[in-house]
């Protein structure tokens, strides 16, 4: 199961993170969605790596574009 870490340099609140969470909670594929507002960072677990792109297309329309960590 790939994960996936991101950096959401516009997450300043918890209004951000519960925006964000159910956001990426309705993405078939997901199984783990752990969002740290402290650090802004956005931790993923898919069960496919094909779901890459529906994240970060998901983030953008929101309004908080990802970076994604190495």
């Amino acid at each position: 199961m790939p994960e996936i870490s991101y950096t959401i340099a516009k997450m300043k609140c918890q209004g951000c993170v519960d925006t964000i969470s159910s956001t990426l909670q309705k993405i078939d594929g997901i199984e783990l969605v752990d969002v740290n507002l402290e650090s802004r960072a956005i931790k993923i677990r898919l069960d496919s790596s094909e779901k890459k792109s529906d994240l970060e297309n998901a983030l953008q329309n929101i309004g908080y574009p990802a970076i994604v960590n190495s």
